[in-house]
């Protein structure tokens, strides 16, 4: 949500929690956070996290809504009913659903040929996978680069799904 360089983050806990987790904090980070903790309330408490927050979902979501319209143009009609893309208004990530025959792990390998790192599906599963398909992320892609890109990983995804 905010610059990782920082390093901070904050815990909304029950009153009870409160103290135990001052001591818990004080041992881990000693006093050297005060000030940018300082900085970081006031942020939040200005209305500024929220705007900010407001802010980078819509820069995402037109990201996400780009890389989105991208992948159906390019995978066109035939592909579509057996390709799902992931219509979540939120996150970081699509989910590109391939059908059950896919490789995605190969696709995943293919796909970073291609200059593109995405996530194959089934090797989030501990068991036998249910789902087969790809984790594409878009969070830190200019508009850009997710137009050439996504043509790129369209090309990839029907080479996978007409084999």
């Amino acid at each position: 949500m905010l610059y990782p360089g920082i390093k901070i983050g904050y815990l909304v806990v029950p009153p009870a929690l409160i103290e135990p987790f001052k001591i818990a904090l004080y041992d881990l980070q000693r006093p050297g956070q005060l000030m940018v903790q300082a900085a970081l309330a006031d942020f939040i408490a200005l209305g500024h996290f929220t705007t900010h927050i407001r802010k980078i979902r819509q820069i995402y979501g037109a990201r996400r809504e780009l890389l989105r319209r991208t992948l159906v143009a390019q995978l066109g009609p035939q592909l579509s009913q057996s390709v799902t893309i992931s219509s979540e208004e939120s996150g970081l990530h699509l989910v590109v659903e391939l059908p059950d025959r896919a490789d995605d792990v190969a696709l995943e390998k293919l796909a970073a040929e291609s200059g593109i790192q995405v996530k194959a599906l089934s090797t989030y599963y501990l068991a036998p996978p249910l789902r087969r398909g790809l984790l594409v992320g878009y969070a830190y892609v200019t508009p850009e680069k997710i137009a050439y890109y996504g043509k790129l990983l369209a090309a990839v995804i029907q080479s996978g799904v007409r084999r």
